[in-house]
Formats: C-alpha cells, sequence, structure tokens
C-alpha cells in the first residue's frame, strides 16, 4: 500500500508464479533486437513447483494456450515445447489439455513425444516412450479391472474385490455424493439385486474381518 518494494515479503510459491508469468510473456518478444531469432524451443522445468492447486490450474491453462498458439501455429517460429516435471496431477492436466487441441485426422506423425528421465548411482538414463506411461491411480484400477474381464486367472480376486470398492466409491459416493440407497434407488427389477449383492461381497472384504466362507468357491 505504500509503494514499497514486496519481494522480501513474496512465498516461494508466488515467486515462482510471477517467473513463470514473466518467461511466458517474454516469449511474446524479446529484450534485445535481433536481425535472425530463428526457430525457437521452449523448455519450461517443473512451473508448478510451491504453487497452490489454484494457480496450478491457472499454468496449465495457459500452457495449453502456448502450444496451441505458438507450437501449432504453423507460422509461428517456436517448434517445440518441452515440458519437465514432477507432478503426476500436473501432467496429466497438461497432456490431457494439450491432446485434445490436437484436431482428429491431423497426419503429422510422433506430434507428441514422452520420456521418463531416471536417475541412478548419479547416472541419468532418459527412456522414451510412445504414449503416455504415467497414469493415475484411478486410471491403473481400471486397468486391472480390463484385464480381470479378459483373464480373471490373472488378477487376485481378493485384492480384485477391494479394487472394485475404491473404484466404486470414488465415483459414486467422493465424485457423485451417493450413497448406497441413493444408488439402489435408481435402479430396477434384477440390477438393484445384483448390485446390493456387489456391494456387500467387495465391502465384506475391506471393512471387517476377512472371512474365508465367502471365497471358498
Amino acid at each position: 500500500p505504500d509503494g514499497s518494494a514486496v519481494e522480501e515479503t513474496l512465498s516461494e510459491g508466488e515467486s515462482n508464479f510471477i517467473t513463470f508469468l514473466y518467461f511466458y510473456f517474454l516469449l511474446e518478444g524479446s529484450l534485445y533486437q535481433s536481425s535472425n531469432p530463428g526457430k525457437k524451443v521452449i523448455v519450461i522445468d517443473d512451473p508448478v513447483s510451491s504453487l497452490d492447486s489454484h494457480v496450478l490450474y491457472i499454468v496449465c491453462t495457459l500452457l495449453s494456450k502456448l502450444y496451441e498458439e505458438k507450437i501449432l501455429d504453423s507460422n509461428s517460429n517456436f517448434t517445440q515445447l518441452m515440458i519437465f516435471t514432477h507432478n503426476v496431477y500436473f501432467y496429466n492436466e497438461v497432456v490431457n489439455n494439450i491432446t485434445r487441441l490436437v484436431k482428429k485426422g491431423d497426419k503429422r506423425k510422433n506430434i507428441f513425444s514422452y520420456f521418463i528421465i531416471r536417475k541412478n548411482n548419479n547416472i541419468s538414463t532418459v527412456e522414451y516412450y510412445k504414449y503416455s506411461p504415467v497414469k493415475t491411480t484411478y486410471r491403473m484400477m481400471w486397468d486391472i479391472i480390463k484385464t480381470a474381464n479378459e483373464d480373471i486367472n490373472q488378477i487376485d480376486k481378493i485384492a480384485l474385490l477391494n479394487i472394485m470398492r475404491r473404484i466404486l466409491e470414488y465415483y459414486f459416493k467422493t465424485l457423485g455424493n451417493y450413497d448406497n440407497k441413493k444408488i439402489y434407488d435408481n435402479m430396477e427389477n434384477e440390477e438393484r439385486f445384483i448390485c446390493h449383492s456387489l456391494l456387500i461381497i467387495e465391502n465384506s472384504q475391506s471393512h471387517s474381518f476377512i472371512d474365508d466362507i465367502v471365497n471358498s468357491t
């Protein structure tokens, strides 16, 4: 309020966000004149460190806009966007937002590349993946369900029940704010009884002492 500098009072997250914004808008031009700037690559290293979830969402949105305006635009001087991060949530948000920008039928090959950098004994190795190798826990649980549907013998049946419980609880109770009664009331006839049996058996394996009679068959 008194006009004095505030750099000493900024939190680490605030400083990082201001730095990111400075870099973001600096891409529109340059501090120095250049007769032939040539093609450029944008490299961003973990821009969401120490940021809260609200600011993280803003950064994800800005990166999507950056990709759309700088990389997808054929008239732009920018040829590539490289993003490094340790944050799985941020990674998935950015990947989902950016991949949605690419139009279906786009003939450009290898427009996306995915890498995991691992460091062991002070030596870094880079592993290339054609498709995104990073998945959320929720997505990995669904992959197990799909595997069980193809071949139940590949999955531990006890673990499968617990995975089913976690998926149902997350989808209906955490996201949908549905309790069991509300779920039952939205079903009719045989489906209601099947759903009731499913919820009973998967809960019996996770919220109480394990009953081996249930698994005797």
